[in-house]
């Protein structure tokens, strides 16, 4: 935690133990970063006082995630979220220009996964970074354990709202999400975990070290228009004969780019992982805080067209309640072999025996309404998503809107080998097949010097 940093507590508090699933322990290891860019600062009292009022609601988002006895839980004891002001002597388009180098650690601050597991740590960081230019960015860090990207967003724009004075829905908190997961997700019979479990001899072998994300992989951002989107949704669910979503078409079209580019010489099948909030198609209340995604997983096949690829990703979404939910395949996985005291050896894995490696992993984050948490009228100009660091060999990358909610960005880390392949001429050619000639980068990505 950042030392200048100030613990700014809830107006109001009622304690209470959230007590997390197995799902969240496999979690708590994450610490995802976001960054909202403004192009106008709003006060830092009008954000400070906001952000006490808000909190009342969002208790967890106060508390500390930390161990008792056996279990690893949300302590919402109102300790508070760790805030820091600083005012940079630099523009906060140098900053963004900069994000993925010499600016990476100036906006964020990042939360201690290490002293989680140990004493216990915030569940939230927050950092408001203040620019010479008049500029502003809200930096983010969150402990996994708290919930996923819906939860994260959902307290973003009630934070949002609270500032203007505007009411928004109370969220649900779970004391006792394992048994709240039992009671309310059916069990379809699916047997195929979504983990593996781990031997020694793979353990020694494969676990990542802390270091693998800086000196092996390389994070890309691609920028596709909304005219671009559209050309893309039309040939491949012309193809396919499907009804294809947009999250369909551009999952396939980035699978196949990079499993051409990585597998040449390589006749290796590959999975695609897309990440679906499961709370509608599990007839979950929208306002439920929490870790409530599936990974699908979709095997991408050599030579493997982007149109099939689609339309098996639309056909495993649709039937997501019905066949492919295994939280409960998982749970029983878990259990035996070896229960919560294994759970560092355990890592997601696609398919039955699936190996876990250089697989894409994909989390679809544009429909989360980032561009509508506002402060002072001002909206976001740019919304920066950081993909997590590659966890036992998997890819993990984020979709999300581009330059003032238009267009879509692809954030991905990748290792440095392939990153390089694919920003050459011919594979931005090949990713870039649906974009118009008349329909050129806009203005903005061609001042960022990392997108593609």
């Amino acid at each position: 935690m950042n030392p200048t940093a100030q613990l700014i507590q809830a107006e109001c508090h009622a304690p209470q133990i959230i007590r997390c699933n197995l799902i969240d322990r496999l979690l708590r290891r994450a610490a995802p970063q976001i960054a909202f860019f403004y192009a106008r600062s709003a006060g830092q009292d009008v954000l400070l006082a906001s952000l006490r009022k808000v909190l009342a609601n969002f208790p967890l988002v106060a508390g500390t995630v930390r161990s008792i006895g056996r279990e690893l839980c949300i302590d919402c004891n109102n300790n508070g979220v760790p805030v820091s002001v600083v005012r940079h002597d630099c523009t906060m388009e140098w900053a963004l220009q900069n994000v993925f180098g010499a600016a990476r650690e100036l906006i964020v601050d990042g939360i201690d996964r290490k002293m989680a597991l140990s004493e216990g740590c915030p569940g939230m960081t927050i950092r408001i970074n203040y620019f010479t230019d008049g500029g502003m960015v809200l930096g983010i860090c969150w402990h996994h354990t708290l919930g996923d990207m819906h939860t994260l967003m959902s307290f973003m724009k009630a934070w949002s709202k609270t500032s203007c004075g505007e009411s928004y829905p109370a969220p649900l908190v779970v004391q006792n999400r394992a048994a709240y997961c039992a009671d309310r997700i059916p069990d379809n019979g699916n047997t195929i975990s979504s983990v593996r479990h781990m031997g020694s001899i793979e353990k020694g072998v494969h676990r990542p070290t802390p270091t693998a994300d800086a000196t092996d992989h390389q994070r890309l951002v691609f920028y596709f228009s909304e005219s671009e989107l559209a050309n893309m949704k039309r040939a491949l669910s012309g193809a396919s004969g499907e009804r294809l979503s947009m999250n369909d078409v551009l999952c396939a079209h980035m699978c196949s780019i990079v499993n051409a580019y990585y597998g040449a010489g390589q006749d290796r099948s590959r999975y695609m992982t897309v990440l679906v909030n499961s709370r509608q198609r599990l007839n979950l209340p929208d306002n439920l805080l929490g870790n409530f995604v599936h990974g699908l997983s979709v095997l991408c096949a050599p030579g493997q067209t982007s149109s099939d690829l689609a339309g098996e990703l639309r056909r495993a979404v649709d039937e997501l309640s019905c066949k492919h939910m295994n939280y409960h395949a998982t749970v029983r996985y878990i259990a035996e072999h070896g229960g919560p005291a294994e759970i560092d050896n355990f890592v997601f894995c696609p398919g039955r025996e699936g190996d876990y490696h250089s697989n894409l992993q994909i989390v679809n984050s544009s429909k989360f309404g980032a561009y509508d948490v506002k402060f002072d009228d001002v909206e976001p100009i740019f919304f920066l998503v950081g993909p997590s660091s590659p966890a036992t060999g998997t890819w993990p990358s984020v979709i999300a809107e581009g330059w003032a909610n238009r267009g879509l960005s692809f954030f991905v880390t990748l290792p440095a080998a392939l990153a390089a392949r694919l920003v050459q001429r011919d594979a931005l050619q090949k990713m870039h097949e649906y974009r118009a000639h008349d329909d050129p980068p806009p203005e903005w990505a061609l001042r960022l010097p990392w997108i593609a």
